[in-house]
């Protein structure tokens, strides 16, 4: 059995078909979704690239592999297995097409070379910038399943659309927008800081935020048609019987609504710990994945490794923070989290926890025009517009004490990464030019 892993970075799940958009974005994932397992609440563990991605390929919570930050300083150990390893060990041919190490400048980048680790095969298109497209991933990808796999193996591909900005996908891609004038003045709604860079990526005084919604739209509909390629591949090749695939993402983004971070709001980013950065898919076929199974329980991006482990019958395993989901892709009972934790050391030092309907979020250091400590009920207040930490303080501390427990046992180093470890940017990122 072999495993086709597809990561789409900064893929917000609300917005596919399968998890009740209604817009036809991504036909190829929902027809995946059909023939096997959808997890409905599936959450990342922070709202950066390094940090998620180091989570999902290892089953490691940031506290626990030291990896907290986007752009971190830090070394994963090399006493900590990646998923590729775990693979390769058990004598899987092993690939990715991925610019997580050295694909982000031409000549590679130095740093984050534990996403190079247990790959035979490891390569991205190199045009120039590390913004490549969707479907020249996915020709690379089926052209490595074509002239070089040999099963069993494990391809791994990681897709930056629809990451920012929203201008990369063919113009075809661009039908989303419903609106008659994206640059009305009377639909000016968006903050300062987001329209000026917005107007310089689309060139264009753009004024309605629902354009760019409907350009990330577009994004996720490009990606879609590359999925598309990849299973076609499979099936031309005769390997779509015999191959698990594995949809997912590291995180979220924000949308229209705008999101207070850094004492400014914010949208069109994933900046601060809101469930719009959090919420991700988990799409799984093949195998032992039973078709048309949604499965309601929440689980986290650090638990996809010891299901492959499971699954693929990997033998070793480390002391994980996951939990195999095996039991769920054949259709069987299993209790999700109690509770889901997540931190950002990025652009703001920051964890929040949530057990249903409870939210709570704790800045871990001071931010001028920040609250310190928020806490929201998801149920009546799912977009999180109401703080009641002042109304319900017995509650509030309640979920505090539980976000200071659950870091505790992680602390395997003795010290608190997050707090220990300098913050990536110490002001607003700057603004994103013209692809």
């Amino acid at each position: 059995m072999n495993l086709l892993f597809i990561a789409i970075d900064t893929l917000r799940s609300d917005h596919l078909a399968c998890y009740g958009y209604p817009r036809p974005t991504s036909p190829c994932i929902n027809a995946m979704a059909e023939s096997g397992v959808l997890f409905e609440q599936f959450h990342s563990v922070g709202n950066c690239t390094h940090p998620g991605f180091t989570a999902m390929l290892t089953g490691l919570f940031p506290e626990s592999s030291q990896i907290v930050s986007h752009w971190t300083r830090m070394e994963l150990s090399k006493d900590t297995p990646t998923m590729a390893e775990y693979f390769a060990r058990a004598g899987y041919q092993t690939a990715a097409i991925d610019n997580l190490y050295d694909g982000w400048t031409p000549k590679g980048h130095p740093h984050y070379p534990w996403f190079r680790r247990g790959y035979e095969y490891y390569d991205y298109p190199r045009n120039e910038g590390f913004y490549q497209p969707a479907a020249q991933v996915a020709e690379m990808a089926g052209a490595w399943m074509e002239k070089e796999a040999k099963p069993p193996f494990l391809l791994f591909v990681h897709i930056w659309n629809p990451h920012a900005p929203y201008n990369k996908a063919p113009k075809e891609f661009y039908r989303f927008y419903d609106g008659d004038d994206p640059c009305d003045p009377r639909l000016d709604f968006m903050p300062p800081n987001v329209r000026a860079p917005q107007r310089n990526i689309f060139d264009m005084p753009i004024t309605d935020p629902n354009y760019v919604v409907a350009a990330y739209d577009a994004e996720i509909a490009y990606t879609d048609h590359a999925i598309g390629m990849l299973l076609e591949k499979l099936d031309d090749l005769e390997r779509a019987h015999d191959t698990v695939v594995l949809i997912t993402s590291d995180h979220g983004e924000i949308m229209a609504r705008p999101r207070l971070a850094l004492g400014r709001p914010w949208c069109f980013s994933h900046i601060g710990l809101h469930e719009d950065n959090l919420h991700v898919p988990l799409i799984i076929t093949g195998g032992p994945a039973k078709a048309r199974i949604r499965v309601k329980e929440r689980f986290q991006l650090v638990d996809i490794v010891p299901t492959l482990i499971e699954m693929f019958d990997l033998s070793e395993e480390k002391d994980l923070d996951g939990t195999s989901l095996v039991p769920a892709l054949k259709g069987e009972t299993l209790a999700g989290r109690d509770a889901i934790f997540v931190s950002e050391n990025t652009y703001q030092k920051q964890r929040a926890a949530m057990r249903w309907p409870w939210k709570y979020m704790r800045m871990e250091e001071h931010y001028d025009a920040m609250p310190p400590r928020c806490l929201y009920n998801l149920d009546t207040d799912p977009n999180e517009m109401i703080n009641l930490v002042d109304d319900l303080r017995d509650q509030a501390a309640e979920m505090d004490s539980l976000l200071t427990d659950y870091i505790a046992p992680l602390m395997k180093a003795g010290e608190d990464p997050l707090l220990e470890q300098d913050i990536t940017y110490r002001f607003p990122p700057p603004a994103i030019t013209k692809y």
